[in-house]
């Protein structure tokens, strides 16, 4: 999988975000002490950057790794199809009183 990186990307302090930043934080969260990311990113082989470009290589098919990276992996399946809200019925407007029928509360 080979994801290109915009030019012009930059880290919150103004620095560029380069393809070497983006192998470094994956290989990074691939390690099993930094965190829970390891298991979403297991089926990696191994990653290389060059120029704006990072190769990500995959021991089997992944279909979660195109999503985001930034999702965690709980939100991945649920977050990626958006639900929407049946449509909310009217409430029934009460029917008209028959006038030739008594009240039954007199």
């Amino acid at each position: 999988m080979r994801l290109t990186l915009r030019p012009g990307l930059r880290f919150a302090d103004g620095s560029a975000l380069t393809a070497q930043d983006v192998k470094w934080s994956l290989d990074r969260a691939r390690k099993p002490d930094n965190g829970a990311w390891s298991g979403s990113l297991a089926s990696i082989s191994t990653i290389v950057a060059s120029g704006n470009t990072v190769t990500l290589n995959l021991k089997q098919p992944d279909p979660t790794l195109p999503l985001p990276p930034s999702m965690p992996p709980s939100c991945r399946r649920s977050c990626s199809t958006p639900r929407v809200a049946p449509p909310r019925r009217p409430k029934p407007k009460p029917l008209p009183r028959n006038p030739s029928v008594p009240d039954p509360s007199c």
